[in-house]
């Protein structure tokens, strides 16, 4: 991540390796935050369910 604070002294090779790298960070970035929001609504679901049984 240095290698951001010095961008204009990389070669082209160089920003098209570091560019990668943070297109599969942002990728896994997203990847958990979509896993994180399926396991809260299956968490919120669980829970409703449970309410809705302890009713009936």
């Amino acid at each position: 991540m240095l290698d951001l604070l010095r961008f204009e002294e990389i070669t082209p090779a160089q920003r098209r390796a570091l560019a990668a790298k943070l297109d599969r960070l942002s990728v896994r970035f997203a990847y958990v935050v979509i896993a994180a929001t399926v396991l809260l609504f299956a968490f919120q679901g669980v829970r409703y369910a449970a309410r809705v049984w302890a009713l009936s």
